[in-house]
């Protein structure tokens, strides 16, 4: 059979010629298949090249597409390639009079993402997605371990990113720079790659990373890592919750491809689907405290209310027959413990019977100044002496709230900026509109949060000062909750310029270096009809 040959060697799929069951020729693409040249391969019989049983199959089913069964044109078989391995091929046998020509195509790549689909999938049970990202990355390490990619796992805040896990081999270059990051705050512009998937919110197939120093001038450190790991592809898929980004999963290897792509994309979405029932699972549980906590409270408030009154009516009638001035001074203290005593009590039956709101559209700018002269009468205030600084864009659109549930919320907020701003120092307001919603921020310079205190912070009877009754933003939260809003306390952003992962922290209002930045969201007042 007389053909081409630059045509014969330009075809993408390897193709033999058999007459009988041996190779009577081959191209090139055949040779790139088995791993040997097209010289070496000619002579050679089926038996040779193929996996133990393979060529009594291909018979077989020819045997029956002969006889009439509907089977496929194409099978998958297992060639063996000259230095002992197993390549896995799509091939299509035709009769050309009295010769065979099969062609084949090289599908290892999909074959190994449809095992690594399936042994994901087999992780991915219904407690290990319960137990949120982190638990299914961890049963998931041997797997990406096997493969000797190189794993990264990062969270993505409004303008940084932060590293949590890696998985990877010790020693190699690629592992031990993201294990650098762990830990460590990074502005976005720091990590390009991650900014445009976090910006565009699709996933990324890179096969030539460390030939595009142009696109990476600002991760000269990442490309030569990559060099050093002799890593040309990585994928970048974003996971997504409440309509944004927040974690990017990257994997690297330089056998990477497009297959393996589409298989680490649904594992990105089953990360995604673990971070969303985990969340759902602890709001559950932390509804059901809450409930707990209020019928607690609610008998509580009720057994103590009756004798703190009693006691401040005792106090008054006192005063009025005390004539020893330390008498009075001692009065005095006892009225103070009372008071306390009272608020925490109001606090507990607020937490305990939240009020149903009467929902209105406000402007937030005079919501907020009302707000505002409420708390400056706090004794806070007036002990901090601190600078408040409001920057509300003109065409802000109205929300729709409680005003009397809204205004105790705000004021709740602020006086607790008042209590923690370093002395003098600011407490910064500022606002803008996100989808449905506006954000108001409230931040105030000063100490940071603990960290390990920072996620119980909307937990009740959580405090930070000797005196709190550790209320105020378990109600803040829960008054937001029933206006359809939500308060979050805004993680604290480190710039690093420097590299060594200690650099200041940054609030989300004002560009402040410290403090925190607690963070409003209030639904949008809908057009009245």
């Amino acid at each position: 059979m007389m053909v081409d040959s630059e045509l014969w060697d330009g075809l993408p799929d390897a193709v033999l010629v058999l007459d009988g069951d041996t190779v009577q020729s081959c191209n090139l693409a055949c040779g790139a298949l088995l791993g040997q040249s097209s010289a070496a391969i000619v002579g050679r019989t089926l038996k040779e090249l193929m996996a133990p049983g393979e060529p009594e199959r291909i018979e077989l089913l020819q045997e029956r597409r002969t006889a009439g069964w509907p089977l496929p044109q194409t099978c998958r078989v297992r060639f063996v390639r000259a230095d002992g391995s197993e390549v896995v091929a799509d091939m299509r046998v035709s009769n050309v009079g009295n010769r065979k020509v099969l062609c084949a195509r090289d599908i290892t790549d999909v074959t190994r993402a449809e095992g690594l689909i399936a042994k994901l999938a087999e992780l991915a049970s219904d407690s290990q997605i319960l137990a949120g990202a982190d638990a299914l990355l961890g049963v998931a390490e041997p797997v990406f371990r096997a493969l000797g990619w190189t794993v990264a796992f990062t969270e993505v805040y409004a303008d940084t990113t932060e590293t949590v896990r890696v998985i990877g081999k010790d020693g190699d270059p690629l592992a031990d720079y993201g294990k650098s990051l762990l830990g460590r705050r990074l502005p976005l512009a720091r990590t390009p790659i991650v900014a445009q998937v976090a910006h565009s919110g699709s996933a990324l197939f890179l096969d030539d990373l460390p030939r595009r120093p142009a696109a990476l001038a600002d991760a000269k450190a990442l490309v030569a890592s990559m060099e050093a790991a002799r890593v040309a592809r990585s994928a970048w898929c974003p996971i997504k919750s409440e309509g944004r980004v927040t974690h990017i999963l990257g994997v690297s290897s330089p056998d990477l491809s497009e297959h393996d792509f589409v298989a680490i994309q649904l594992f990105a979405d089953q990360l995604g689907a673990a971070e969303r029932l985990c969340a759902l699972r602890n709001e559950l549980v932390r509804t059901e405290r809450l409930a707990a906590v209020g019928e607690m409270s609610a008998v509580l408030a009720h057994e103590v209310r009756n004798p703190v009154s009693v006691m401040l009516n005792a106090v008054t009638t006192l005063r009025r027959v005390a004539k020893d001035e330390n008498a009075g001074a001692l009065l005095d203290i006892l009225a103070e413990e009372i008071g306390r005593l009272r608020r925490l009590v109001d606090d507990l039956l607020d937490f305990a019977n939240p009020s149903a709101p009467s929902l209105e559209a406000v402007p937030l700018p005079d919501l907020v100044a009302g707000a505002l002269e409420a708390a400056k009468h706090d004794p806070a205030f007036e002990q901090r002496a601190p600078s408040v600084h409001v920057a509300f864009p003109p065409d802000l659109p109205q929300v729709e709230v409680d005003t009397h549930l809204a205004r105790r919320v705000l004021v709740n907020l602020l006086v607790n900026a008042f209590q923690h701003v370093t002395p003098k120092g600011a407490v910064t307001l500022g606002a803008e509109p996100a989808d449905a919603t506006v954000r108001l921020s409230i931040h105030n310079e000063g100490p940071r949060i603990d960290p390990k205190l920072a996620p119980r912070i909307f937990e009740p009877f959580v405090t930070t000062l000797p005196s709190g009754s550790g209320l105020g933003l378990a109600i803040v939260r829960r008054i937001l909750a029933s206006l359809g809003g939500s308060v979050a306390l805004a993680p604290e952003a480190t710039t690093d310029s420097a590299g060594d992962g200690d650099g200041a922290s940054s609030g989300a209002s004002g560009g402040a270096s410290s403090g925190a930045t607690f963070v409003v969201t209030l639904p949008i007042a809908k057009p009245r009809s």
